[in-house]
């Protein structure tokens, strides 16, 4: 995936995440329960004047065996101030948790934290409404995300879930904005 590929090798600065008290520590496993809500902590060693774009993709979508819907973006924000990575910035897609299917294995997810080169229009994903659904969730291409905007790779964390009883809920309201 785009994730494992480009992101390999980069010297990233580590990106802290936490869901109240669960902490996104690289690779660990948490449960879609745990990642509910969107943050409530994310700092990183950045410029606090910076812009900065935050993305939280799954590369795993519907299913790491076959994952054609890669990579499922569950929220995208541009114009973030590196002062205040939790909140403030142009919210492009609304944060929906991690949710993968029942029969979908354990998925990883990746927070991206990408310097911009100046002020982005949040309409240069106009393709995707704020509360976006499923289809236009699926198949972002964050390379091409990244190239387009000029974007530099900063910080980064991932974690690793799998279903629980809150992937329903997510579910159902998913589909309910995409009908």
């Amino acid at each position: 995936s785009f994730v494992d590929s480009a992101l390999a090798g980069l010297a990233l600065a580590p990106l802290h995440v936490a869901h109240g008290p669960t902490v996104v520590a690289n690779g660990n496993v948490l449960t879609p329960t745990d990642v509910e809500h969107f943050p409530t902590e994310i700092t990183a060693p950045v410029s606090a004047d910076g812009l900065y774009t935050l993305m939280l993709v799954d590369p795993d979508a519907p299913t790491p065996e076959n994952p054609m819907y890669a990579c499922w973006v569950h929220s995208l924000q541009v114009n973030v101030a590196g002062a205040n990575l939790a909140s403030g910035g142009d919210v492009v897609v609304a944060y929906v948790p991690s949710a993968p299917g029942a029969k979908g294995g354990e998925h990883r997810y990746a927070w991206l934290l990408l310097a911009q080169p100046g002020h982005v229009d949040p309409a240069f994903t106009a393709h995707i409404p704020v509360n976006s659904g499923f289809p236009p969730r699926r198949s972002f291409n964050v390379g091409a995300t990244i190239a387009s905007l000029g974007l530099t790779p900063a910080a980064a964390a991932h974690y690793r879930a799998s279903y629980d009883p809150t992937c329903d809920r997510v579910h159902a309201a998913v589909n309910a904005v995409a009908q």
